[in-house]
């Protein structure tokens, strides 16, 4: 055919995405689906500047993490603050840097995000799901991992303080079994807030049998309304239990009543607290003993005489815990997750043997208690109790709040890639 007549075959336009990417995206703004941008914002606490967490965490930019192939990228919404973060701004009782032995440390240990990235083993998830995030990893390869409890596993950490990328960051890498699908009628911040001691606080009322919360049962719950007594508040009374809360203000006690307690007792009206005195000093234990059997009687006031509590729900450690032991009832058990006020435990050893009561630590809780507690807020059956929203910039501050025990009751939640608070979904996020 000569020039004039020949057929024309018009050339197939390749199919790129035309949307122009970056390497780096301000705080807000939201990448096409599925671009992992070189770099990201987070802020990072190094070891160099241990300390207040107002001056500890700065803001810097880092290389966005690469994920391997069971591991997952999410693109962080909003996130929680807890007290491992001012942990890690401390540097105190260690610095998780000397325990993950990276360069430098990005806190958060609660998320809601979008899966931006999934590795190629994963199957359960894929780019564009919502989702909440729990704080266990664990390498997956041992006994208890394998037909045991993973809580257990040798390989155990917290993500977020034992590794060096958590949830204070545009983008954050999990392993694909952190997921959990995001409550879809909680807003980001919402969502971001709760994960932490909600799966805490269900693995001390029934991941210890046969101690497991039953109907009925009577639980004193230790700091009712902070974040991880309004988590336990609500599942008791969920599963048909009786909670009674520990306040330090009457202020908190309507908070803790509108959550489902049964009564609410406050602690500075006794005299019993701090490290409990020797048996052998009469006069003083005495006088500790009477004070602490006030507090029994105030208990009695809500359960009923004679009926102690069947599980004592523990936490700030030091200054509760020769109460505990002796408040709890026969057979019964005290379960403790941290030491806030001193990790030094004194106890009566003679109401242990004597009374069979058993002390039982806790820590965290293994994927499956982690889902079904959160199955509790996907059925609105709890509430996150969000206290708080902070902005980006604010994250510091938030973390000086709850160091100094300035913080209003319930859980903290910050925002990330969320602009603003009351975003549901990411297609609000871009066009807000």
């Amino acid at each position: 055919m000569t020039a004039t007549t020949a057929e024309v075959i018009e050339l197939k336009k390749p199919n790129v995405n035309r949307i122009a990417t970056k390497d780096l995206y301000e705080i807000g703004e939201i990448p096409p689906l599925g671009h992992v941008p070189a770099n990201m914002y987070a802020w990072v606490i190094r070891k160099e500047r241990h300390g207040e967490p107002i001056t500890a965490m700065q803001q810097e930019i880092v290389p966005t993490a690469q994920i391997g192939d069971d591991e997952v990228l999410v693109m962080v919404m909003a996130g929680g603050v807890n007290y491992n973060g001012v942990w890690a701004a401390l540097g105190i009782p260690i610095s998780p840097l000397d325990v993950h032995k990276q360069p430098y440390h990005i806190a958060g240990s609660d998320a809601s995000g979008i899966v931006w990235a999934v590795g190629s083993k994963v199957k359960r998830w894929k780019v564009g799901d919502e989702v909440v995030i729990h704080c266990n990893q664990d390498d997956g390869d041992d006994e208890e991992c394998n037909g045991g409890d993973p809580m257990n596993s040798p390989s155990q950490r917290i993500w977020g303080y034992e590794t060096s990328d958590g949830s204070f960051a545009q983008f954050c890498k999990v392993q694909s079994r952190q997921l959990l699908p995001r409550p879809k009628h909680l807003t980001w911040e919402e969502a971001g807030c709760y994960t932490l001691t909600l799966a805490t606080a269900y693995r001390m009322l029934f991941g210890h049998p046969p101690h497991a919360l039953k109907p009925g049962d009577n639980v004193l719950v230790w700091g009712g309304a902070g974040g991880l007594g309004s988590m336990a508040i609500q599942l008791i009374a969920a599963s048909g239990g009786n909670a009674i809360a520990v306040i330090s203000e009457e202020d908190k006690r309507d908070f803790v009543l509108s959550l489902g307690a049964k009564g609410a007792i406050n602690r500075k009206q006794f005299n019993c607290w701090g490290e409990m005195p020797d048996p052998m000093d009469t006069a003083n234990y005495q006088k500790w003993l009477g004070e602490a059997r006030k507090f029994g009687k105030a208990i009695w006031d809500i359960t009923g005489k004679g009926n102690d509590v069947d599980i004592v729900f523990e936490h700030p450690g030091a200054a509760t815990f020769p109460v505990s032991a002796l408040v709890c009832k026969r057979g019964g058990m005290v379960v403790i997750c941290a030491g806030t006020t001193g990790y030094k435990l004194t106890v009566d050893a003679r109401y242990l043997w004597m009374r069979q009561k058993r002390l039982q630590g806790s820590h965290f809780a293994n994927l499956k208690q982690a889902s079904a507690a959160n199955r509790f807020v996907i059925n609105r059956q709890v509430d996150p109790c969000m206290s708080e929203v902070f902005a980006w910039a604010d994250i510091p501050r938030a973390h000086m709040k709850m160091w100094k025990n300035q913080h209003k009751p319930g859980n903290m939640a910050v925002l990330v890639q969320a602009k603003r608070p009351g975003l549901r979904t990411i297609e609000e996020a871009m066009e807000d």
